[in-house]
């Protein structure tokens, strides 16, 4: 059944990348060969380069997001479907097997719901993409909306079942885990030279296909070229940050001291996204982490470390709520303009009471219309008293403009899947905690440290994630299913018995 379903899961892979790369572009020649037939080609030899290549280049390669041409912003998806591509190709010749864990099954559930939500609004919406085909042969704003959420959503399920049946032993763990943090480096480096430099890194890429019609990114202060978005470079730091700290403890050497660099670099592109829910999500994972270690007795606590550690949860806690960024607002990277920015409580208040439980309200108002299979991926900007809009342009509250999402995942995710979209989106993570818990326990030596880490931005980010909604962009995609793929418990025969040393990189 399975090598039946393969062959239709590689044509649908094909068509995707055909349908949102290949197409575009004087360049989509070179950039297939640079994007997709070589990580193709060197996944189909060795599986584990191609994972490296994937988890280093993302999401470095956003520089050409602008360097080149707007549309050429699938170029982590083009790297990261060649490497699923070839794994499909594997398991079809039988190079490759599944891997049973506890993730196969949820995901699997989670891709179908997906699938299933994404044919029941095809199908309301029947009318108006057959006009739209019909009409000027384009599908318009609302049909690229569905196609590229969905596309997102099932990325996010073909990642987590990838990451998941690669990552089977300790040694493809730790290059995966250090391609992440190169690509950390790449980040940290950038956002250092732009707001030191008051110059975006992309400008001084050659201009080689850009069009006129691409506008320069910096509509916001907070914006580097790597990260479209402050809000995910916050939430991506955070996601990185507890491995980051973890290695510092499990290993030594230059490898402690690298990891020692990007837990820097996290620290000032955190600081620089000024994203409060990334600091709140860095201060939950620190309590975890702390409270976690305490309960697996992976550290002895002595009243200077009590008072230190508690003293750093008291500051992120403190930076979550009273900052907006320590080094932001930098005035589209104007050096000299350093300011902390103080938030009331009151303020903050107001800002919850008619920001987001407003845009909370209005979700589940939508979700009550299809409440099993939600109103479709890709349609919440354009959902409103009882009708699909053709524009992004709809009544509501916020300044006469749609919202994108309702800065809630899982609402979000609620609305858009229905019922069974969240809950076996919910199995997923809770399959995936479960297991990062027993990985703690289990993991012999200095690697306990590194799994504690992990499971502690984890549990930070979920929480980052009832405030926020960057796990809606591809890159974020990537990085969080790789951090649970790592986190998942392989079979007994490959569990390393409590007396394993780590060796080498």
């Amino acid at each position: 059944m399975g090598k039946l379903l393969i062959p239709f899961v590689g044509v649908g892979v094909l068509a995707a990348e055909y349908v949102t790369f290949l197409q575009f572009g004087p360049l989509r020649y070179i950039l297939f060969v640079m994007t997709m037939l070589v990580p193709f080609s060197i996944s189909l030899w060795r599986m584990e380069y191609g994972i490296m290549l994937v988890l280093s280049s993302v999401p470095v390669v956003n520089v050409f997001y602008y360097a080149l041409n707007v549309r050429y912003s699938s170029i982590p998806a083009a790297i990261f479907m060649s490497v699923f591509l070839a794994w499909l190709a594997r398991l079809f010749l039988g190079k490759a097997r599944f891997v049973r864990n506890p993730l196969n099954l949820p995901t699997t559930a989670f891709a179908g719901t997906v699938i299933l939500a994404l044919l029941t609004s095809s199908f309301k919406l029947r009318g108006y993409f057959l006009g739209a085909m019909g009409g000027e042969g384009k599908f318009g704003e609302l049909s690229f909306s569905v196609l590229r959420t969905g596309f997102i959503l099932l990325c996010g399920a073909g990642a987590a079942l990838f990451f998941a049946n690669n990552l089977t032993d300790e040694g493809r763990r730790r290059r995966a885990l250090w391609a992440m943090f190169v690509a950390c480096l790449g980040v940290g480096v950038i956002g250092i030279l732009e707001w030191v430099g008051g110059k975006e890194v992309f400008f001084m890429i050659p201009r080689l296909v850009r069009e006129v019609t691409v506008v320069p990114p910096a509509r916001g202060p907070l914006l580097i070229s790597t990260f479209p978005q402050q809000n995910v470079l916050g939430n991506y730091c955070l996601l990185l940050l507890g491995p980051a700290l973890g290695s510092c403890l499990a290993f030594s050497g230059y490898r402690r001291v690298l990891a020692l660099v990007v837990v820097s670099l996290n620290i000032f592109c955190l600081l620089l996204s000024g994203n409060r829910t990334g600091w709140f999500g860095v201060a939950f994972a620190s309590a975890f982490g702390l409270w976690l270690a305490r309960r697996e007795g992976a550290m002895r606590w002595n009243l200077g470390r009590a008072v230190v550690s508690s003293g750093l949860v008291l500051y992120l806690l403190y930076a979550s709520v009273t900052s907006s960024g320590l080094i932001g607002d930098l005035d589209n990277f104007k050096v000299g303009r350093i300011m902390i920015k103080k938030v009331k409580l009151q303020d903050m208040a107001k800002t919850m009471l008619h920001g987001r439980l407003v845009l909370w309200r209005q979700a589940f108002r939508d979700w009550l219309s299809s409440p099993l299979f939600g109103i479709g991926p890709g349609t919440y900007p354009y959902y409103g008293k009882g009708r699909y809009h053709t524009s992004a342009v709809v009544e509501n509250p916020f300044r006469g403009k749609g919202p994108i999402n309702p800065h809630n995942y899982y609402i979000w995710l609620l609305c858009e899947t229905g019922i069974l979209g969240l809950g076996a989106f919910l199995w997923v993570l809770y399959r995936a905690l479960k297991t990062g818990m027993e990985r703690v326990r289990s993991a012999g030596g200095r690697w306990k440290f590194a799994y504690l880490g992990m499971v502690s931005s984890l549990a930070g980010y979920l929480l980052a994630l009832t405030a926020d909604h960057t796990l809606g962009f591809l890159e974020m995609q990537l990085v969080f299913w790789a951090v649970v793929g790592m986190l998942v418990q392989g079979p007994r025969s490959e569990v390393q018995s409590p007396k394993s040393k780590v060796q080498g990189l």
